[in-house]
């Protein structure tokens, strides 16, 4: 619905809902409140101790569904006054895309004028915060008081796209959420379920127990009008999602007959919350034990036992420039580097390969060229073109490079690779594990994707990255042979300036209306270097514009003027860090001024100083590098302070454009060079099912020798290259240049054809690519 600013002139606008005052509902009698809910409802003590066992043995966790609770006349009028008065606002972060009010619990505060348009939601409110109702809840949850003084409710509407990621809902001094649908005539197969996940709990390095969940929900409560769905808030247990309501004709049976516009789920959401100070049953510190065991506490730690895939940095084989690095043959690095050809002994010590002693470990040679023409694009390895390469991230530390893959041999025989393994998979990770190729990552209130390792996995499933008979598959290539060669290390030392030290690789899939990764800060001191290479072949991505002239494939699409925007998820983002000394949320009200905030996200690094925590000159990604994708249609700001904090997360003022200090969209074959700070947020957005396609992607982190790096001064790469020539084609940009630039970055065929065969580039480039140690 359309979005409307209310003023005092205007008194048919939208009503939008402060949350500066927050009102008391009155404790009403029981007779005062009884005509609120279903005829007869609290006359029936057998029907309440069947709803009470029906809780008590309810898995995966207590939950329970109340049928027609409230009196028809009223739901209805609320669901009208929820059409036609309240002001909705969209928000977005890494966690969820829906459409919020304001915070229902301060109706008292509003002007009499306005209050007098929503007399159902203030009889609504009032009889479910109302003592005989909150008994009646507590009774069936065995709960104990629940608090009359803090209510906690706002509406929230999912159109198609919509969704909220799995989370446990632990902020502070919650007890129970529930959610109460107002939504009609709803069928199943539109998405929009409540979504539950058990847990398994293991013992974490320090003997204390820990819920992990499943990365697969075994219950589902599709919306029903006028039912109440409910359930035990459980530090690090209740773990729970919301569906995605899927766009007309994007799923298998869907009903194609039935549009968009009927696919709107509506609910009111909220919280009853531990007795507060001055109630009956309030206990001092019980909200601060509570907020021990909260999710967004284990997101925030360094704890990552039981995440999957792990991160195991594999060291470069033993070069001059490089410590040695010792194994530890109790871990599983150490299985891994065996298996990749490194010579370790049975009790570990430093990897080391026999090297040639003819070796160039400062210049990239004819050979070296040789097997990089294998896989990347021609005009990458053209001496004037690594400089302004390197000359852009020095200066901004990101970049974006498309196509980066050759594109007349390897990029499209990895393209044709990809469509053919693009078959839709399960949904459930233990299917997915046994039947393809793919593991599933884990858990789910961290991570949802499908990975492969360079190593991974069991030979009986006939990986080809493990199969010793099977054929080298493109993707082994990138993992094994490419990404990974110290040819492609001494390549990204040109491009970058940075010495790689390690390399951990992994191939990534993002099923649509499945996958996502939730926001992680990085937390070691030193900076690191993350590559992405984008490997989507379909779908619709960014926006569904008409490609540039002489582009290829989706990556050169661009907004234009008066073509709407398309906003599909699958994103990779990275955020500015929070700051050390912010707050800790520790209920709704501060997650929403903590959300509205300037101060909760700063740049790599607060302090005015020129240097970071190492000593170092700070390497911050840059806030301007590369224009954002367009936004959605009415797509809402963090500061905002009417917004009401969903369950949420300490990330979500990440919605502001001030705070995304890079961006890659999903697309073919297109790189991104990243140096990661400390404390700096990264995320890929949930891939909405309207895409159409899944995303893939290559992703590898590079720890870098920053001792050595200081030490590197490339040399001006003359005796290669027609600086001139090169300056007529790029136009009047100039070195280093905009995104448009590097759009055609290597793009042979918008050149005008290949300009020297890839043996003479090879030649060029021998000996002209130096660097001083």
């Amino acid at each position: 619905m359309a979005k409307r600013k209310h003023t005092s002139d205007d008194e048919s606008a939208p009503i939008g809902l402060s949350k500066k005052v927050k009102a008391t509902p009155a404790a009403s009698s029981l007779s005062a409140v009884a005509d609120k809910f279903r005829v007869g409802m609290f006359d029936d003590p057998a029907q309440l101790q069947l709803l009470k066992e029906q809780y008590s043995r309810s898995k995966p966790y207590k939950h329970g569904v109340l049928y027609d609770l409230i009196d028809d006349d009223l739901l209805r009028g609320v669901l009208n006054e929820v059409k036609t008065q309240i002001e909705f606002t969209e928000k977005e972060t890494d966690i969820y895309r829906i459409f919020q009010s304001g915070d229902l619990a301060n109706l008292d505060g509003l002007d009499p004028a306005l209050l007098s348009r929503l007399p159902s939601l203030l009889k609504l409110r009032n009889a479910l915060y109302s003592a005989p109702f909150r008994d009646y809840l507590s009774t069936i949850t065995g709960s104990g008081p629940l608090s009359g003084s803090k209510t906690d409710m706002a509406v929230n509407i999912y159109k198609p796209g919509c969704h909220l990621l799995c989370h446990d809902d632990v902020i502070g001094s919650r007890r129970v959420s529930y959610i109460l649908y107002l939504t009609e005539e709803w069928d199943h197969r539109w998405g929009g379920a409540l979504r539950l996940y058990p847990t398994t709990v293991h013992l974490n390095s320090k003997g204390h127990k820990v819920h992990v969940p499943s990365p697969d929900h075994t219950v589902k409560i599709p919306p029903r009008w006028n039912q109440m769905s409910y359930f035990a808030v459980q530090p690090g247990e209740s773990y729970h999602d919301v569906e995605e309501v899927y766009p007309q004709g994007y799923r298998t049976n869907d009903d194609l007959i039935s549009p968009n516009s009927k696919r709107i789920r509506i609910a009111i959401s909220g919280w009853y919350h531990i007795p507060q100070s001055g109630e009956a049953g309030y206990k001092a510190g019980v909200e601060e034990q509570i907020a021990k065991k909260s999710s967004l506490t284990q997101l925030k730690s360094n704890d990552t036992q039981f995440d999957f895939p792990e991160n195991y940095p594999i060291p470069y084989p033993c070069y001059p420039f490089s410590a040695p690095q010792f194994i530890d043959p109790n871990s599983p690095i150490f299985e891994r580097m065996k298996k990749m050809g490194y010579k370790l002994g049975p009790t570990g010590g430093s990897p080391a390969k026999p090297l040639q002693e003819d070796y160039a470990w400062d210049a990239l040679t004819a050979s070296d060229c040789d097997f990089l023409l294998q896989f990347m694009n021609p005009y990458l390895l053209d001496p004037s073109r690594v400089r302004a390469v390197n000359e852009e991230f020095s200066s901004e530390q990101s970049i974006i490079i498309t196509p980066f893959l050759h594109p007349k041999t390897f990029g499209p025989a990895l393209k044709a690779a990809i469509q053919q393994e693009a078959k839709t998979l399960s949904s459930s990770a233990s299917k997915v594990t046994k039947e393809s190729l793919w593991e599933a990552a884990q858990p789910p209130h961290k991570r949802r994707f499908l990975y492969i390792l360079p190593t991974e996995g069991d030979p009986n499933k006939q990986n080809l990255l493990t199969t010793k008979d099977a054929p080298a598959s493109p993707i082994k290539q990138l993992l094994c042979e490419f990404l990974s060669s110290m040819q492609f290390r001494k390549w990204l030392g040109f491009a970058t300036g940075l010495i790689a030290r390690s390399h951990d690789l992994k191939a990534r899939r993002f099923r649509r209306g499945m996958d996502y990764q939730l926001a992680t800060a990085y937390e070691n001191e030193e900076p690191r270097l993350e590559l992405t290479l984008g490997l989507t072949p379909e779908g619709v991505w960014e926006a569904d514009l008409p490609e540039k002239e002489g582009g290829d494939g989706n990556e050169g699409g661009r907004e234009e003027e008066g073509i709407e925007a398309v906003h599909n998820g699958g994103e990779e983002c990275y955020m500015a860090p929070m700051e050390d000394d912010a707050p800790e949320p520790s209920s709704d009200e501060d997650m929403a001024s903590d959300s509205s905030s300037d101060s909760s996200l700063t740049s790599a690094y607060s302090s005015d100083s020129d240097t970071g925590p190492s000593g170092r000159p700070k390497r911050r990604i840059p806030k301007k590098k590369h224009p954002m994708p367009p936004k959605p249609a009415k797509a809402s700001s963090s500061k905002n302070k009417d917004l009401k904090a969903d369950p949420a997360v300490y990330k979500s003022s990440a919605t502001d454009e001030e705070d995304m200090l890079f961006h890659m969209a999903a697309g073919w074959n297109r790189l991104s060079l990243v140096t990661r700070d400390t404390g700096t947020l990264k995320y890929v957005r949930f891939v909405n099912t309207a895409a159409g396609a899944d995303r893939w992607d290559v992703t590898g982190d590079y720890e870098v020798d920053w001792k050595k790096t200081d030490e590197v001064e490339l040399e001006g790469w003359e005796g290669a290259g027609d600086e001139e020539g090169e300056e007529g084609e790029r136009g009047e940009e100039g070195e280093g240049g905009d995104e448009e630039e590097w759009e055609g970055l290597g793009d042979v065929e918008e050149e005008g054809g290949e300009k020297e065969g890839e043996e003479e580039v090879a030649g060029e480039v021998a000996g002209a690519v130096k660097a001083e140690v």
